[in-house]
C-alpha cells in the first residue's frame, strides 16, 4: 500500500500550493486548446461589443445675452430678500 499524501492530510499548502494549483489548472486548459487547434476543432472569438452612447445634452447661455445680467439679477434677487425679510421683522 502506497502512502498518497493530499491536502486533508497535509493541511493548507499555504501560498505555494495555491500557485501551483493555478499553474496546473491554466496549463491544463492551454493544452486542452491547442489540442482543439491541432486536432482540426475551431476556437471562435464572439466580437467585441460596442456601445456608441450621445453625450448629454447642455444647458448654455445664449451668446446674445449681456455679461452683466447675472450679477445684476443677483444682487436684485439679494434686495428682494432683505426686503421681505424687513417686512416680515415689522410684522411681529
Amino acid at each position: 500500500m502506497a502512502y498518497v499524501p493530499d491536502d486533508a492530510v497535509l493541511g493548507n499548502p499555504g501560498l505555494f500550493g495555491f500557485i501551483g494549483k493555478a499553474v496546473s489548472s491554466v496549463a491544463r486548459v492551454a493544452v486542452r486548446a491547442a489540442k482543439g487547434v491541432i486536432g482540426g476543432g475551431q476556437v471562435q472569438i464572439a466580437p467585441p461589443q460596442i456601445i456608441v452612447q450621445s453625450p448629454a445634452p447642455q444647458m448654455q447661455l445664449p451668446g446674445s445675452m449681456p455679461s452683466w445680467i447675472l450679477p445684476v439679477a443677483a444682487i436684485g434677487g439679494g434686495l428682494l430678500l432683505v426686503v421681505l425679510m424687513g417686512r416680515r421683522r415689522g410684522r411681529a
